[in-house]
Order: structure tokens, then sequence, then C-alpha cells
């Protein structure tokens, strides 16, 4: 994945823990049964569903380059690894 470097390092987590939120809670408030998703999206090991940053984006009242903003940066440089 092109963008694997630029997608660990997001700001899921800390959005999460300033809203004083566990992941159960993130999964519940999205409409996931688990929180395994959860898990893998903060550390980076893969990245929501286009439906499910929009929902992250809201919970959180963030932008999608708010919550990625490496990525943001990766794609605005029109970088190519």
């Amino acid at each position: 994945m092109k963008y694997l470097k630029q997608i660990q390092k997001n700001k899921l987590k800390e959005l999460r823990l300033s809203r004083n939120l566990k992941q159960q809670d993130v999964a519940k408030l999205i409409g996931l049964t688990s929180q395994d998703r959860i898990s893998h999206w903060e550390k980076g090991s893969s990245i929501p569903s286009l439906i499910n940053l929009f929902r992250l984006s809201k919970l959180f009242a963030v932008s999608v380059e708010e919550m990625y903003p490496s990525v943001y940066s990766f794609i605005q440089e029109g970088s190519q690894e």
C-alpha cells in the first residue's frame, strides 16, 4: 500500500482519548458491534471505509484531513512511493 506510513500516523486514538471515549464507545457510536476495527484503524494496520471515515468525522467533529494529516500532506505534495 503506497500510503501505509502515512496511514499509520493518524490521530484517531488522540481524538478518541481527548473525548474520554473507549474503543468500544466509538464502535457503538458509529454503528459497529466490535471495537476490533477501531483498534486496527488507530494502529494504522487498516483504514476505515469511506462511510466510516464520515461517521468518525462527524463523531469527532473534525475533517478527514485532521484525522489523517500525513495522508493529506502526502497527497498535497504529489509524492509517489
